[in-house]
């Protein structure tokens, strides 16, 4: 990332320790507005959560799985394991 001044406070502006954490840095696009651009990146996105998407139908139903190469995990040096504690949650929208 690269800012148009100096930016000290970036690291923490940037980080869950700050309390308008935004908590997302997505690759630039070209334009902004690009039908096929979206259509591309919704097909393809990009991510490094603890759960990663499997199966999308849209309005209806989201599958994701377990991230077992999550960051925060012990084998990162992390005190404690913050990935999920299940394999697999799948989102159903129940029409009203």
């Amino acid at each position: 990332m690269t800012t148009k001044v100096p930016a000290a406070d970036f690291p923490m502006t940037n980080s869950e320790a700050a309390s308008n954490w935004i908590g997302v840095i997505l690759p630039k696009r070209a334009s902004l507005h690009d039908i096929p651009a979206e259509a591309a990146y919704d097909r393809n996105p990009v991510g490094a959560g603890p759960m990663k998407l499997v199966k999308h139908v849209a309005a209806s139903e989201m599958t994701l799985e377990r991230f077992a190469d999550y960051y925060e995990q012990p084998k990162n040096s992390f005190p404690t394991d913050k990935r999920v504690n299940f394999t697999t949650l799948s989102l159903r929208l129940i029409p009203a």
